[in-house]
């Protein structure tokens, strides 16, 4: 049982296929939420929290997605 589980599971306690898998999939959402508050939402400082937050969650994201990937 113990074998079993170990060689499925990273030791950190995630497997690192899903991170990458659930990365690129948070990515897409992030970037339609970011592409829908350019385009319609009209107060820039709300479009500029919206520009910072992308761009952050993206870099966090893409590297969630390299140590998935390995």
């Amino acid at each position: 049982m113990l074998n079993s589980l170990a060689s499925v599971y990273h030791p950190g306690g995630y497997p690192l296929q899903t991170i990458g898998g659930e990365s690129l999939k948070l990515l897409a959402i992030f970037t339609v939420i970011f592409v829908v508050g350019i385009f319609y939402i009209k107060n820039r400082v709300y479009r500029t929290l919206i520009s910072l937050s992308y761009f952050v969650s993206f870099a966090v994201l893409l590297y969630l997605y390299a140590i998935g990937r390995g």
